[in-house]
């Protein structure tokens, strides 16, 4: 198989890209553990990435919102 190769970007306000894709429920917490750049534990960090996509989910933001699948967004700006 392939090695996988994993980046995290850093934002200019200083957040974690990830981190805000899974706030907003644009992404998913999938994925190996790894050694970060920072050196952060990766335990607590997926362990914190599968809270923010659980709260996501809970309160039905980007993707897990059932009417996003209804009506996509640039169909539903162009009706505002």
């Amino acid at each position: 198989s392939k090695p996988r190769y994993y980046a995290v970007v850093i934002l200019a306000d200083g957040r974690d890209l990830g981190e805000v894709l899974l706030e907003q429920g644009w992404a998913r917490a999938k994925g190996r553990l790894f050694i970060r750049p920072d050196g952060t534990k990766t335990v607590p960090y997926s362990e914190r990435l599968k809270k923010l996509e659980a709260t996501a989910r809970r309160t039905r933001q980007g993707l897990w919102n059932d009417d996003w699948f209804k009506q996509p967004p640039a169909t539903q700006a162009a009706q505002e």
